[in-house]
């Protein structure tokens, strides 16, 4: 996969955010939570994807849309940290050719050479 691909996490129902553009994720039963909520229904900017059961969860996008789930808000922190991880594990797999660790300094190549003399 490439550095740039977006990556997902399911939100429930089949329905999948873009783990970049999540700038909060909030438990529904905050105070907060629930004043985000109505005020991006009375913009246009909420996204539901409870289908009719509980909300628990509140996810704020960097462009302003909100997003409620079912899916409770530890679980959706799980979720995205995991991605998270993912992608710097990922990021690190890909630097380890000759070529990139030569130009970040690296010492792994030299010690190779070294030992073969």
């Amino acid at each position: 996969m490439s550095a740039n691909a977006p990556f997902f996490a399911h939100a429930g129902f089949g329905c999948m955010v873009c783990a970049d553009r999540v700038v909060v994720v909030m438990d529904y039963a905050l105070p907060a939570s629930q004043r985000y909520y109505h005020t991006a229904k009375e913009k246009g900017f909420l996204i539901d994807v409870t289908k009719g059961k509980g909300r628990k969860s509140l996810l704020l996008l960097d462009n302003g849309a909100v997003i409620v789930s079912h899916i409770s808000s530890l679980t959706m922190r799980r979720r995205l940290s995991n991605i998270t991880k993912d992608n710097a594990e990922e990021d690190s797999l890909q630097r380890d050719t000759p070529e990139e660790m030569a130009s970040t300094g690296d010492s792994k190549g030299e010690d190779i050479a070294d030992e073969s003399d």
